[in-house]
């Protein structure tokens, strides 16, 4: 029955035309392809993306973005899911706003698919941030080059990179390496898709871990229940730039102190 969900033939790349022009369009997906052949030697070579319409209004209002490969993505060690992140505005977490899936780890796919972006989703980054990849690096500078590119430290990468792979391949993949792509496909626009909609649900209807702008206000209220009373007044200053809780100045203007720093 699971197979159903995706094996749209019995050939994968039948399937994976199936979900490219078919399927993934008819519930209003961005769409990108590219044949990679220019001889004999490169007839097995390929490239595809996808964005759901959440994923570009998000990648509209966006300008920082990471661009995370993704290896052993199923049982053919030569494909690659190349990711691009962003913070998303509500959850203050990472989303991802757009997928590409390849055999070919060069400069070609990954700076036609930055291309596809530009025009098709107003994907204009100001920062986009990746680890030590020359391809990455060439593509980015050819298709943006006023683009500030930022890398990894190397303890934030492992950390992302086990984030991302542990939740694919462990939640996702059920801890076995898929054998088709048509799966990930699947996956990806189901279970992953579900899993961020819910996140920022959750934090919509406060119910959940809650966004950056309820933590700040959280912290903030939580630092204001702990002034004693006492020493309340003395965080009022007047017009005449005194410590004052009297009314006389009550039409100038009043300052009150931070109770999260020193400021006023």
């Amino acid at each position: 029955m699971t197979n159903l969900l995706y094996m749209f033939n019995s050939d994968e790349k039948a399937s994976i035309a199936i979900w490219m022009n078919e399927k993934l369009p008819e519930r209003n997906y961005c769409i990108f392809t590219r044949d990679l052949c220019v001889n004999n030697i490169e007839s097995n070579l390929f490239a595809f993306g996808f964005q759901s319409p959440v994923q570009v209004r998000v990648m509209r209002i966006a300008i920082s973005f990471c661009l995370d490969a993704t290896h052993g993505i199923s049982a053919r060690s030569g494909e690659v899911m190349y990711s691009l992140v962003t913070q998303h505005n509500v959850s203050g977490k990472g989303f991802p706003v757009a997928y590409m899936v390849t055999n070919n780890q060069t400069v070609r796919p990954i700076s036609q698919w930055f291309m596809h972006l530009c025009e098709r989703s107003y994907f204009h980054p100001l920062n986009i941030t990746i680890d030590c990849s020359i391809s990455e690096v060439n593509a980015i500078t050819s298709a943006f080059p006023h683009v500030v590119i930022h890398y990894y430290e190397f303890h934030i990468l492992c950390a992302w990179q086990t984030n991302l792979n542990n939740k694919l391949k462990t939640i996702y993949f059920d801890r076995a390496r898929i054998r088709r792509l048509d799966r990930l496909m699947f996956i990806l626009t189901n279970n992953v898709k579900y899993f961020y909609k819910q996140e920022v649900n959750r934090i919509h209807l406060n119910n959940g871990k809650m966004g950056p702008v309820e933590n700040e206000l959280a912290r903030n209220e939580f630092a204001a229940s702990k002034i004693e009373d006492d020493i309340l007044p003395s965080m009022i200053i007047s017009p005449l730039n005194v410590i004052s809780t009297s009314m006389d100045d009550s039409d100038s203007k009043w300052q009150i102190k931070f109770f999260t720093n020193d400021t006023i």
